[in-house]
């Protein structure tokens, strides 16, 4: 279910941009928060789309087709990676010998 914490993965970005951009009311939605479209965040997209019912079902069912493409690899298991790497690339960089890390399928090896 598509919430405003829903991270779109990179290479998903641009359809479901294009899909937003392309509903009427999004020129609006960009007036009321003064943004031009280009500087639009992800949440942005998402805080629209949840507007829009069917808008939103769309970018929901587009996300659920690419986490059963790759199961492995959801934009949940995409971000936690990243956040595990950059928590052990800190605590590296405070320990004298230099620490090598390495995500794979939301495993860490150290």
């Amino acid at each position: 279910m598509l919430t405003i914490s829903t991270p779109i993965p990179t290479s998903l970005r641009g359809k479901i941009r294009a899909l937003v951009k392309a509903h009427a009311g999004w020129h609006g939605f960009l007036a009321e928060k003064n943004i031009v479209s280009a500087s639009a965040r992800n949440t942005d997209l998402i805080e629209f789309a949840l507007q829009h019912p069917t808008l939103a079902s769309w970018i929901d069912q587009i996300l659920a087709d690419h986490e059963a493409a790759r199961p492995g690899e959801s934009a949940a298991t995409v971000m936690l990676a990243r956040r595990v790497e950059a928590l052990l690339t800190t605590y590296a960089a405070r320990k004298a010998g230099k620490l090598r890390v390495r995500v794979k399928a939301g495993i860490a090896i150290v």
